[in-house]
């Protein structure tokens, strides 16, 4: 609990350090220090990259990975024996951005969330029951936390659920130019 309140409270507070990363390595590293968690779960875990995606980007690393695993980590309890996808692809322009966004889609077969609780669960220490397990499976900071990284980087994270049916949360970074 300790832990996820300060990165709450650190985030927009130091300089946002955008680094040239290539998302494939990205995406391979996180993979590899999830799996033991998703083992444990009898979780898989896949990810698709869409062709238009540029092979490196400009991003701030520290806070993608905040955001990457938090997201993962709420699909991985959320969702026992089952298979969560991450999907990568790249908007150039569109009436909504102003410019290139990353648009990560992070997808679970699980529990679902009732849909009274889909703006809640964004909310500092807001927690929705799990259908898999009994016990509370988590601070109520990790969303918390994606929400907050995504408005300070003028971007927005969203959810799409049903309840025994799983979850999606989309996540649109903008990139600089």
């Amino acid at each position: 609990l300790l832990q996820d309140t300060l990165i709450y409270s650190s985030i927009c507070y130091s300089d946002i350090h955008n680094e040239t990363l290539c998302m494939r390595e990205f995406l391979e590293i996180a993979y590899l220090e999830m799996h033991e968690h998703m083992k444990n779960n009898s979780n898989s875990l896949s990810y698709t990259i869409q062709d238009n995606v540029p092979k490196h980007l400009k991003l701030d690393v520290r806070l993608l990975d905040i955001l990457l695993k938090s997201l993962l980590d709420n699909a991985i309890k959320f969702s026992a024996d089952s298979k969560i996808q991450i999907d990568l692809s790249y908007i150039e322009k569109s009436e909504k951005w102003k410019g290139a966004t990353l648009c990560l889609s992070i997808k679970d077969f699980g529990s679902g969330i009732e849909k009274k609780y889909q703006e809640k669960i964004f909310q500092t220490f807001c927690q929705v029951n799990n259908l898999y397990k009994e016990e509370n499976m988590g601070t109520g900071m990790g969303l918390a936390v994606c929400k907050k990284i995504m408005d300070c980087l003028g971007g927005t994270i969203e959810v799409r659920s049903e309840l025994g049916k799983g979850s999606e949360f989309l996540v649109y970074y903008p990139l600089s130019a």
